[in-house]
């Protein structure tokens, strides 16, 4: 987990590298919102998965539960991140979107970029993700004294 914490912030910069680039020197990326607020909801997005991502390793004994993990975790988040409108998701399971990470993200995201939407119309998504963030954490500190030596 140090390891993955200590590769969070290389990421979020060459991200922000990219996205800055694309914006200002290509000039590829016109959108009516914010860039600050569109960068902190990436930024707190990238945390959350690298937090998720660390949960995953925690409870696995070895690389092959984590393989065999990955269509139970990452999967689901794709169809509830919004990339399918989840009004046509049958069965009310659209609801389950609230219970991933992605589609904080990725609404808050899409307010910006899309809409243009300020602070006080994303901070809901972004207290989301902070909060998810959290937990993340309080579950990875009490998992590693428990399942790990250290």
């Amino acid at each position: 987990m140090n390891r993955q914490l200590e590769s969070t912030p290389f990421y979020v910069v060459l991200f922000g590298t990219i996205v800055l680039y694309s914006i200002f020197v290509l000039q590829l990326i016109k959108f009516p919102g914010n860039i600050g607020w569109m960068l902190l909801a990436m930024v707190l997005l990238a945390v959350t998965a690298v937090l998720f991502g660390a949960t995953i390793s925690i409870f696995a004994s070895s690389e092959l539960q984590v393989v065999q993990m990955i269509p139970f975790t990452i999967i689901p988040q794709v169809f509830f991140s919004g990339l399918i409108p989840l009004d046509l998701i049958p069965y009310h399971l659209g609801n389950l979107s609230y219970i991933m990470p992605i589609y904080y993200g990725a609404a808050a995201i899409k307010g910006v970029m899309v809409y243009g939407d300020g602070f006080f119309q994303i901070w809901g998504y972004l207290i989301g993700l902070i909060a998810y963030s959290f937990l993340l954490y309080l579950i990875n500190a009490q998992a590693l004294k428990k399942f790990r030596k250290l």
